[in-house]
């Protein structure tokens, strides 16, 4: 693809959106299922403002730092390449824009992780994993954001020197493997964590498909975490080769960067817009919406039908696990 500042800024405005409208879309259905708001709820807002982040940064480097557009170069009379203040502002971009990706992907990260607490709560081994998950995805963020913003010993060394000439700096491209790998493999725990627990539950095979399918609506972040990688790979091949021309042959970088870390707030929220139809079908079924109400009806109905033919809801708020779900996999009889 031939990269112009135009479809550059465009992609970063279009991913932005989706964050943003995701964003949205999750506290609408919160305040309209009358459901508390909770940790998950309050981390995905800081993730959300860092892909703005990233996208209003994408735009200023178009504008001072040559971004996705062929980098002009000017030597001395040694034939020497001049270090411009182009390259400088580009430089200073870059920088924002491998802070604000760790930074939004270990609030989401973060969110999916307890909003997963919200589920399965009544899952003791579960939330013994989930605490794990959360300690590891937290250190993950931490440390490798401070590794990228001190990723030389003065950080000003990045905008202020060619890349070649840098000294006292870690050897970028592994550093970067690094943290893309690492990403990927934390996406894939999430992504695994739940799934014992919705196997356990009593309902039929397509239901817990079904079930399953909603908490795997993160690997669209897998994937674009691999493509990023992949991109990494290849520009690392061939960083040298193009090193008079690097705020054009990074852009792929930049591009996928941006998708990964809205796709991980969207994906983030995406499951939370399932509560909405449920929620009505827990209302059209009892209209009354009342806990006590709903307890009446369901020893009225199980007196009347049998147990059998009670039908299962697995409303997603806390004080309403999923049905079926316990660790020793017996029916649970709590209100959805």
């Amino acid at each position: 693809m031939a990269w112009t500042a135009t479809n550059f800024i465009a992609i970063g405005v279009t991913f932005m959106m989706l964050a943003i409208i995701s964003v949205a879309l999750r506290f609408w259905a919160r305040a309209n299922c009358d459901t508390k708001f909770g940790a998950d709820d309050v981390l995905i807002i800081p993730a959300a403002i860092c892909v703005v982040g990233i996208a209003v940064t994408m735009i200023i480097g178009t504008q001072i730092g040559e971004m996705a557009q062929h980098q002009m170069s000017e030597y001395d009379s040694s034939g020497h390449p001049i270090y411009m203040q182009t390259l400088a502002n580009y430089e200073k971009c870059n920088y924002i824009l491998q802070l604000l990706p760790l930074a939004s992907l270990g609030f989401s990260k973060t969110s999916v992780l307890c909003f997963y607490r919200r589920v399965f709560f009544i899952s003791h081994r579960f939330m013994i994993v989930n605490t794990v998950l959360i300690v590891v995805v937290v250190l993950w963020a931490v440390s490798f954001f401070f590794a990228t913003a001190f990723q030389c010993r003065d950080p000003t060394t990045l905008w202020s020197t060619f890349e070649y000439a840098r000294t006292n700096c870690v050897d970028t491209i592994p550093f970067y493997y690094a943290v893309s790998i690492s990403g990927f493999i934390t996406d894939i725990m999430i992504l695994a964590s739940p799934l014992p627990v919705i196997y356990r539950l009593r309902l039929p095979l397509k239901s817990r498909i079904a079930v399953a399918g909603i908490f795997l609506l993160g690997t669209v972040v897998c994937g674009a975490g691999i493509a990023r990688f992949v991109t990494f790979v290849n520009i690392g091949h061939g960083i040298f080769a193009n090193i008079n021309d690097i705020t054009y042959f990074t852009t792929p970088v930049f591009v996928w960067t941006v998708i990964e870390s809205s796709l991980a707030v969207v994906g983030a929220n995406l499951p939370l817009l399932r509560s909405i139809p449920l929620k009505r079908a827990y209302i059209s079924y009892f209209p009354t919406g009342s806990k006590n109400r709903f307890q009446s009806s369901r020893k009225r109905h199980l007196l009347e039908n049998g147990n059998n033919s009670l039908p299962r809801y697995d409303y997603m708020d806390k004080g309403a696990p999923l049905t079926g779900l316990s660790d020793n996999n017996t029916e649970l009889s709590g209100a959805p």
